[in-house]
């Protein structure tokens, strides 16, 4: 499988993976689900690595506390060390 599919079905799964966190997933949103799911085996496996990265995270407790941006005192860390 060519890199550009595999990356668009692993942004499809994160997608769906969002879209069924919530409450307000339609009937028709659950069948286009099902059939996504099924048009690929591929798909399946995609969704099933999704499923498994989001239980690790929620079993690292620390993964909130992960700075999402530099700091100015981490890019001066940076700069010192080059």
């Amino acid at each position: 499988m060519d890199s550009d599919r595999r990356n668009r079905v692993s942004q499809e799964a994160a997608t769906w993976w969002v879209r069924l966190q919530t409450d307000q997933i339609s009937a028709r949103d659950r069948e286009e689900f099902v059939n996504w799911l099924s048009d690929s085996a591929f798909h399946s496996a995609e969704m099933l690595r999704v499923a498994q990265l989001h239980r690790a995270l929620m079993q690292f407790q620390a993964w909130t506390e992960i700075a999402t941006e530099w700091s100015d005192e981490t890019q001066r860390g940076a700069s010192l060390a080059s």
